[in-house]
């Protein structure tokens, strides 16, 4: 049966998606059980040249333990070594408890894979982050940059996540953690970096935080660089309802939208 996929890597020279444990059984479809957790599956990194033009080109590294992953952090290429940090769920359940206080808590990985040795050559957790999980970057270095900050998720003690982390991929440590506050809680810290930024975390993160005291929810504004002296949020903007915890977006600027086009020609491509 097919995996769950729901996010990829992208490097320099390398496409890379992850193949887990969590497996879905097309003939339940239409009732209980689609998904199931398979531990005797182990997860999988699949690297394909970007450049590829034939499927034999894909090359399957083993990580010898099972494992779920919703999103990928990023990864780097230094020779032949390629780099990928992801979140990884040891265990799932197939009642797939998204957004829920009974979800699993998951981690961030830091997987090393040699692609001339054709052998992963490293496994290590970063327990001492926290459980984490949906991560941020600045798209601006994905895949023909190395990105070198991550903005992660923190699991909140009731649900979802009360605040996240800057990790510095580099150093590979928490630079900077934000606390969304008492029953407070968030979905996704988006990045959008400065106009004419030439720094990486140049920029701004946003997350729609609901208030359980409040029964209400706000964007809430931070700038990337000024998280790590403890800086709260640079704007605040009370919405005039409820936000669902799993509402994804995506920031476009003015021009950005203007040089999308029309819908009529999407439809005719």
């Amino acid at each position: 049966p097919p995996a769950f996929l729901h996010d990829c890597f992208v490097t320099t020279s390398y496409s890379i998606c992850v193949d887990h444990s969590m497996r879905a059984d097309p003939a339940k479809l239409a009732t209980t059980g689609y998904f199931d957790f398979d531990a005797k599956r182990n997860l999988r990194l699949g690297v394909i040249p970007r450049a590829a033009t034939d499927a034999s080109q894909l090359e399957w590294y083993d990580l010898g333990m099972p494992g779920f992953c919703w999103h990928c952090v990023g990864a780097m290429e230094e020779g032949d070594r390629v780099t990928c940090w992801l979140p990884l769920f040891e265990e799932y359940t197939s009642e797939m408890p998204i957004h829920l206080p009974t979800e699993p808590e998951s981690y961030l990985w830091k997987i090393v894979i040699n692609t001339r040795t054709k052998e992963v050559e490293s496994k290590t957790k970063f327990d001492a982050v926290g459980a984490t999980e949906r991560c941020a970057h600045n798209e601006d270095y994905l895949g023909e940059r190395e990105p070198r900050y991550a903005y992660l998720m923190l699991r909140g003690d009731e649900e979802m996540y009360g605040g996240l982390a800057k990790f510095d991929l580099r150093e590979e440590k928490v630079v900077a953690r934000v606390s969304y506050g008492e029953r407070r809680f968030g979905g996704e810290a988006m990045f959008h970096p400065r106009p004419g930024a030439t720094e990486e975390d140049d920029g701004w993160l946003m997350d729609i935080v609901y208030d359980k005291n409040t029964e209400g929810s706000e964007l809430c504004i931070w700038e990337a660089r000024g998280i790590a002296t403890g800086d709260g949020p640079v704007a605040k903007v009370a919405l005039p309802h409820r936000v669902p915890y799993g509402v994804h977006g995506i920031f476009l600027t003015p021009e950005q939208l203007r040089a999308q086009p029309p819908l009529g020609a999407r439809k005719a491509a």
